[in-house]
């Protein structure tokens, strides 16, 4: 049995339709600037992480209001999420007035 090629036409372009958004970079445009995942999409779901929401609190910032980020030119590319905050481990959180080792 001969197949032509321009019967096969529709289905190599259905598949690569499907195909692309996983192996490609997805970007997406914010008002800081372009950030780039790097994690395919998981049941129509995008993942972005890392991304900055405020300038860091340190310095001059310490024990002020959030300072929004800054922009940033080019394509940000985040692989992990942000560092988690240092709010004490479950073994030395107080729960009511006592605390729990």
């Amino acid at each position: 049995m001969r197949v032509s090629v321009r019967a096969l036409l529709p289905a190599i372009a259905l598949c690569t339709a499907v195909a692309l958004p996983a192996f490609g970079a997805d970007r997406v445009k914010t008002a800081n600037g372009t950030v780039e995942s790097t994690v395919p999409p998981n049941e129509g779901i995008r993942s972005f992480k890392g991304i900055p929401f405020a300038q860091p609190p340190v310095g001059d910032l310490r024990w002020r209001e959030p300072q929004p980020a800054k922009n940033w030119s080019g394509c940000a590319t985040q692989t992990d999420s942000a560092p988690r905050a240092c709010n004490g481990s479950p073994r030395t959180r107080t729960t009511g007035s006592a605390a729990t080792a």
